[in-house]
Order: C-alpha cells, then sequence, then structure tokens
C-alpha cells in the first residue's frame, strides 16, 4: 500500500494509495466508502479554514467579525460548486489529501503565533505544522507551494517585521519546512511514474502548455464566479492560441502586478491573489500535463483565496450581521448546483454524457461514452460514441476496434471491415487481425480474409483458431493444398479439435480424387 506501482495516478503518493488500500480492505469496491472519506476529509478541510479564518482574524484584532467571516468563507467554499470535481470523483483523493494537509499546516502556524501561548506549546503547534506538510508531500505534488502559503500567511498576519526578520526569527521552523521537499524529492526519484503524462517527457511542450494555462486563467477565475458549465474532462487537446491567450494574458499579468501594487496599501487582497496563483502554480504553469490541459480539480484549494477575498469585502462593506445573512441566501443557490453537478456524477454513462454533450470535440469523452453504454447494454448509442470518436481523433486504434467489433456484432460485417483495418494499422494485434478476417469472410471476400488470418498468425503462430479459420478462408478461395496444411496446423496444437480433423479429412478425400 505504501509503494504502488508506475503509472498509476498513486504513483509516488503512498498516503493517497494507503487511504485507498484502506477503503479497500473495509469494503472492497462498494463506492460508499470511498465517498464517505472523500466527504470527510472536505468536511475536515471546511472546518480547518473555519479554525484558520477566526484565529488569523482575532490575531490582528478583529475578534468581533472573526466568527462571521469565518463561517461564511468556509460555507461558501464547502459548498461551491466546483468542490465537486475533487470531492465526488473518487481518484481526486489525492487533491483531497494534500489540501487538508495544507490547511492543517497553516491552521497550525496560526495557531502557533497567537499570543500568550508558552514556548513549549507554541513549539507544538510548530512541529504539527512540519508533520502535516510532510504528511502532505506524500498525497500530492502541489504540496511544493505549502511552505510558500505559511510564509504568505506569516507575512500578512506580520506587517511589521520584514522577510528577513521573519525568516531569521523562525530559521528553525522554516527549515524544517523546506526539509520536507526532501520527501517529496524522494518519492519522484523513487517512483518514476506518470512520465507520459507530466512533465517534459510527456511530449508536449512547455512553452505549448504555459500559453494554455495563460488561457486557462480566465476559464477559472470565469467558473469562481460563475461556476457553469462544469465539465469533467475537457480533454488532452491544445487550445487555438488566439483572443483567449491575449486576454488572459492580460487578465495574468494584471493580477500578479496588482498584487504586488497592493501589496503595501491592501495586504489582504494581494495575499489572497498570490494565494490562488500559488496553488494553481505547480499544475498550471510550464510543467505540462498532457492528459488534461485543463482541470476543474485543481481550483479545489486555490477558489479559496477568491472566496474570502470576496467575504471579506462584503464584511467591509455589509457588517457581520449582513455578511452572515448573505452568505446564507448564497448558500442556497450553490447548494443546489452543487446536488444537481453530483448527479451527473451517478452513473459512468451519466458524467460521460454530460461531458461530451458539453466538450463535443474532446475524444476521449465520446470514448469513454461508449464503453459506458456497452457495458450498459446500449449498443445503438456505443457505436454512435465510438462514431464521433473516431471522427474527432481518426488514429484511435481502441475506439476502431470497439466499433468495429459492435458492427460485427450486430451483423454489419460490410462496415466493421474499415474500422479494424484503421486498428491493426494503428496498433497490430492478433484479436483484432483474426476478428477483421472473420468480418471479411462473412462479406465474401476470401482473399482479404487470408490476408488477415495470416498477419495474425505472423504476430503469433500458436492460434489453432486462427489457423482453422485460414484454413476455411484459404479452401473457400480455392487454395486447398495450403488449407490441409493449416487444418494440420490446427490438430497439433489442438488435438482434441474435432471440426479441424473433420475438414481435414474431407480436404484430403477431395484432394485424393
Amino acid at each position: 500500500a505504501l509503494t504502488p506501482p508506475p503509472d498509476l495516478s498513486v504513483s509516488g503518493r503512498p498516503l493517497a494509495n494507503l487511504s485507498l488500500a484502506a477503503n479497500y480492505l473495509a469494503g472492497g469496491t462498494a463506492v460508499a466508502g470511498y465517498h464517505a472519506i472523500n466527504l470527510a476529509l472536505h468536511l475536515a478541510c471546511a472546518w480547518l479554514i473555519f479554525g484558520a479564518v477566526r484565529r488569523a482574524a482575532i490575531f490582528v484584532g478583529a475578534s468581533a467579525t472573526a466568527v462571521p467571516l469565518a463561517a461564511s468563507t468556509a460555507l461558501i467554499w464547502a459548498l461551491h460548486p466546483l468542490a465537486t470535481a475533487a470531492v465526488t470523483y473518487v481518484m481526486q483523493r489525492t487533491e483531497l489529501l494534500v489540501s487538508c494537509g495544507a490547511l492543517a499546516t497553516v491552521y497550525a502556524f496560526v495557531r502557533s503565533v497567537a499570543a500568550n501561548q508558552s514556548p513549549a506549546r507554541r513549539r507544538g503547534w510548530m512541529a504539527v505544522a512540519v508533520l502535516t506538510c510532510a504528511a502532505a508531500m506524500a498525497a500530492k505534488e502541489v504540496a511544493v507551494v505549502i511552505p510558500l502559503l505559511v510564509l504568505l500567511v506569516d507575512r500578512t498576519l506580520h506587517r511589521e517585521s520584514t522577510l528577513m526578520e521573519q525568516l531569521i526569527r523562525r530559521r528553525a521552523f522554516y527549515a524544517a519546512l523546506a526539509a520536507t521537499w526532501l520527501i517529496l524529492g524522494a518519492l519522484l526519484a523513487l517512483s518514476p511514474g506518470r512520465g507520459a503524462s507530466a512533465g517534459v517527457a510527456s511530449g508536449m511542450a512547455w512553452t505549448d502548455y504555459a500559453l494554455n494555462q495563460v488561457a486557462g486563467i480566465a476559464t477559472y477565475l470565469g467558473l469562481s464566479i460563475w461556476p457553469t458549465p462544469l465539465i469533467f474532462d475537457r480533454g488532452d487537446s491544445l487550445l487555438p492560441l488566439g483572443a483567449a491567450t491575449v486576454a488572459g494574458g492580460g487578465l495574468l499579468l494584471s493580477i500578479v502586478f496588482g498584487s504586488v501594487w497592493a501589496w503595501r496599501r491592501w495586504p489582504l487582497v494581494a495575499a489572497m491573489l498570490l494565494w490562488f496563483l500559488l496553488l494553481l502554480a505547480p499544475s498550471s504553469s510550464v510543467v505540462p500535463i498532457a492528459t488534461q490541459i485543463l482541470g476543474e480539480h485543481r481550483l479545489y484549494l486555490a477558489l479559496l483565496g477568491l472566496v474570502f477575498l470576496a467575504t471579506a469585502t462584503a464584511l467591509r462593506l455589509l457588517g457581520p450581521r449582513r455578511l452572515v445573512l448573505a452568505s446564507c441566501a448564497l448558500a442556497l443557490p450553490l447548494l443546489l448546483l452543487t446536488v444537481r453537478r453530483n448527479r451527473d456524477f451517478a452513473t459512468l454513462e451519466s458524467i460521460w454524457a454530460d461531458t461530451a454533450n458539453k466538450a463535443p470535440t474532446n475524444a476521449r469523452a465520446h470514448y469513454n461514452l461508449g464503453l459506458a453504454s456497452e457495458v450498459a447494454g446500449k449498443t445503438d448509442q456505443a457505436i454512435a460514441a465510438y462514431q464521433a470518436c473516431v471522427l474527432l481523433s481518426p488514429q484511435h486504434a481502441d475506439a476502431h476496434a470497439h466499433l468495429a467489433r459492435l458492427l460485427q456484432r450486430t451483423g454489419r460485417h460490410r462496415e466493421a471491415i474499415p474500422h479494424f483495418e484503421a486498428a491493426v494499422r494503428a496498433k497490430p494485434d492478433c484479436a483484432l487481425h483474426n476478428e477483421a478476417a472473420v468480418s471479411l469472410l462473412m462479406s465474401g471476400d476470401a482473399p482479404a480474409a487470408v490476408t488477415h488470418f495470416a498477419a495474425s498468425l505472423q504476430l503469433n503462430d500458436a492460434q489453432p483458431l486462427v489457423h482453422y479459420n485460414l484454413g476455411l478462408a484459404l479452401q473457400r478461395a480455392g487454395k486447398y493444398a495450403e488449407a490441409l496444411a493449416h487444418f494440420e496446423s490446427t490438430i497439433r496444437l489442438s488435438p482434441g479439435d474435432s471440426d479441424a480433423q473433420r475438414a481435414a479429412a474431407r480436404l484430403r478425400e477431395f484432394l485424393r480424387q
């Protein structure tokens, strides 16, 4: 459980894998247990947000408004529909764990700097912060920014000191936090997984990816304010560079320079904008994640910066009582949207149908809808989904193969043939060659069937069924001696095959006449 194999979503993330293993030990693949833990982690994150914001407000002398501000922030963040992608999708346990670790680290730090504490208690909270930061490093790579988040909170709470003074004053604590990076480095070094999906080995140019992330910032900000449409999988295709990139670049520069400019006059505004950017930086900057250009789950903890900024501004404009009323009024539509979004996740078929509908150019969504529909026994819907996939991605071997098999199963052999041939061109496979040959044989094209049966045997000569089928095709093509040789090969590989024995006997009798 602590050493997951490579090339999985949990590779190099032992804490996430351990938690899933515990779920499996307790309830196998019953989904309820996995959802229960994900929801519990989400609620723990909301509680930590409430605690950290309340303690920070008390620290800066805003005790009277601490609870309304903290409660409003935690409530709106917890109910926001954007959280669905991280909470309801089981594999985003990684995002929940790293977020919980980050928030626990910040909370423990805020407790450590509270006034009227004994040195031992202060050191105890700092030790908790270091331990939770270390745990987060074993959950997901985005944990790399946690020490910077703590420093950001420290600078926001202690405006009277310079950065260097703070680092010197708490040098042992920050050294310990920085040391947790060694854990992340060791995990990355010892678990060389996901190379095909992330990093320079993914084959995607970092410049292309970065330009797409610049455009994505505008999308993320828009979804934070108006969470629709929410799309489970936005695909792995790079976005066309154009107006969206220019607009996103202008917005990103505005946020960065605005944060720098606001740092002296409105430090809270600057800190929350930087919180948003810091948490997006590991996955939405220059390190390519080729399997997913944009992902709503990346906003899970980053969203907190925007929500806190909004609630703090509302507190200033409305006062504590009206802030609570406004937050409760906003919570209801957020809750309804979240419930509605969860319905999309009810089944594999429903989530992929929703995704394919909202992202019609996403070939992967159509392919997965085809798989889900096929499992559900909806053959016509599966065929339509696979057809949409191969239209968008002509080299998608698996989609061609599934489509061909469904067409073959429904007796549409002539339609199946080009898809079998496309599949074997993209990914040569014994079974696919054999299935293509069967459709050709059923369509009356014995010579072409012979070619595919022979190609299957070239890949693996120890296939008695393929030898038998090739014998039938050769016999139909009038090549009797060659057909007999393959019937005999079938008998040699499978001595009990009565069909091959009868076919060989009949053919020998025919050849003797």
